[in-house]
């Protein structure tokens, strides 16, 4: 759920699933800045995310509660207040849901961080020598330490 379309560009490209802490009550929005270097300590990389399809805007409240399960939007909450608003339709910002088609969570990484670039709100780009960060490597780096773990013969 987003308040902006998913970019076209990126549908079916595994993209690299980013973890902060939370922003200060009255903070700003966006915990990162525009350009983050590397290993800067501000986030983790936890997963990796494909997403199936493009974005679907939600045309009234009464789709977005019916989604609910997918989107996970909590009514009462902050964040379902963000998207549902008040009394009116839409909230605040417009509702976006973004089609899943996998994800996976990395259970380690190399406890570094890439250096990244925003290309639009809370979507970055790896910047600089991304090798050990494309995330089909990620990948396959945790299932190779997974069959090791599960032959016995992980170190």
């Amino acid at each position: 759920m987003r308040d902006y379309p998913f970019p076209a560009e990126l549908i079916g490209k595994p993209l690299l699933v980013l973890a902060t802490g939370d922003p200060p009550e009255g903070g700003a929005r966006n915990i990162l800045a525009d350009q983050v270097p590397e290993n800067s300590g501000t986030f983790q990389v936890v997963g990796v995310i494909t997403f199936s399809g493009g974005s679907t805007a939600y045309a009234s409240r009464e789709a977005f509660v019916a989604d609910a399960p997918r989107h996970g939007m909590v009514p009462g909450t902050k964040l379902h207040a963000k998207y549902a608003g008040g009394d009116g339709w839409p909230g605040p910002l417009p509702a976006y849901g973004w089609a899943i088609q996998s994800v996976t969570a990395l259970t380690q990484t190399q406890g570094k961080t890439p250096a990244l670039s925003r290309r639009v709100k809370t979507l970055f780009d790896v910047v600089g020598d991304a090798g050990c960060w494309e995330p089909d490597a990620l990948l396959r780096a945790q299932a190779l330490r997974e069959q090791r773990w599960r032959d016995g013969t992980s170190t």
